[in-house]
């Protein structure tokens, strides 16, 4: 193996100076002062005998040590910048800047004190369990990415700030979030196989927050939820969730999956709450809904016929995928709205009355290989010179005109 011993002149490594590398190296320099993000390579197990950072270090950039196997770390003097506890590398004596391996039984315990924990801290160890105390308020994005031997982890109550990325593609199976939490960052558990349930009452939860968590289907957020953002929860097993008073927006394809075992479960209600004030583009996806209850405090959704409308009960919004065979869109809707009808697959005819004026982008559609509309899979009756005739017309669908034969 060549080894690459750097010279102890050597004052700064930049961001990725030897990112990507396969030389090894043994040590720092002596006389290093600036150690860049990703300086040092990624995926390699250069330091499994312990990292001693230099006495006059100024400046560790986060993730400098992202991907490497660090058995330890150790400060070779007095620092009034960084120090190292328990192995374990920090700035500001409470900010842990990079992580250390675990022990033969894979648990780590971070050490009482510490506010925040690093972006890359852990990424990719082999760690199994991990234990963050009370006194931990963030954790960074990309801090346990990719710890596929992650299956637990206890988060106490403090923490308040779940970063992006921060516990992507791990093997957690079950998350109880403190109270105290209030934010799911962008992707934060996004590919986590064996994740299936998760309890909690976080203000907001990012987009792509759960997707592709593809065991998860116990959802159990309580009041204090406020946002679900788009894709959140995008090809996850969850066929129904609470929805608490307190959740006021929705965002597109938020529950949305293509899993055909999802799409085949037992249908349930979801109930639309009293502050829900937005619902994202085809957010239920083909999420098995047998019907829809609004609270009567709602000031944006309303009730008709098992469909849901705004408050009005104008505009149709969304028809349950539960909905069969030949449905009848009620008298005086005036517009159906985008991807309205997307999931309906066992409806087989729709009759639209003529007061409908608009029809939206997709109503009737769902997936076709090429990415098109899904012409000639659902019949419309409508009346002669109605705007259903035309929006049929156009584009070649598949229509029934009062008194006329099928065009």
């Amino acid at each position: 193996t060549i080894e690459c011993e750097l010279p102890d002149t050597l004052k700064v490594l930049g961001d990725q100076a030897f990112a990507y590398c396969s030389v090894p190296f043994t040590s720092l320099p002596s006389g290093l002062l600036d150690l860049g993000a990703e300086a040092l390579g990624s995926g390699c197990d250069f330091f499994t005998d312990g990292v001693t950072i230099p006495a006059g270090i100024e400046h560790i950039a986060p993730g400098a040590f992202k991907g490497i196997a660090v058995s330890k770390f150790q400060m070779a003097g007095k620092n009034e910048d960084y120090s190292v506890r328990d192995g374990m590398l920090y700035a500001g004596g409470r900010f842990l800047l990079a992580g250390r391996l675990p022990d033969a039984s894979g648990i780590i315990v971070i050490p009482d004190g510490t506010e925040a924990v690093g972006t890359y801290a852990f990424a990719g160890m082999p760690v199994e369990e991990v234990v963050i105390p009370s006194s931990v308020t963030i954790i960074s994005q990309y801090a346990f990415a990719y710890c596929q031997s992650l299956k637990r982890v206890t988060l106490a109550e403090g923490l308040q700030n779940i970063g992006s990325y921060s516990f992507v593609y791990t093997g957690l199976k079950q998350l109880d979030l403190p109270e105290s939490c209030e934010r799911i960052g962008i992707a934060a558990f996004f590919g986590s196989p064996a994740l299936e349930k998760v309890s909690g009452s976080p203000a907001t939860v990012e987009e792509l927050a759960f997707a592709y968590c593809e065991s998860l289907w116990d959802v159990g957020f309580t009041e204090g939820l406020l946002e679900i953002g788009d894709f959140a929860f995008y090809q996850t097993a969850v066929i129904a969730m609470p929805l608490p008073d307190s959740l006021y927006s929705i965002g597109d394809m938020a529950f949305a999956s293509e899993d055909p075992h999802v799409r085949s479960k037992v249908m349930k209600e979801v109930k639309i709450g009293k502050g829900l004030e937005h619902i994202g583009i085809n957010a239920f996806g083909a999420m098995p809904i047998a019907k829809f209850v609004v609270d009567e405090e709602n000031p944006a959704f309303a009730v008709r016929d098992g469909f849901l409308t705004d408050k009005s009960g104008k505009t149709l919004l969304i028809c349950p995928t539960g909905k069969t065979g030949d449905v009848t869109i009620p008298s005086g809707i005036a517009e159906i709205g985008d991807y309205a009808f997307y999931h309906a697959e066992y409806v087989t005819s729709i009759t639209i009355p003529d007061s409908v004026r608009v029809i939206g982008v997709g109503a009737f559609c769902d997936h076709l290989p090429d990415g098109g509309e899904n012409v000639g899979r659902t019949l419309i009756r409508c009346k002669e010179g109605s705007a259903a005739q035309e929006y049929c017309i156009i584009r070649n669908w598949p229509v029934l005109i009062d008194g006329e034969g099928e065009k």
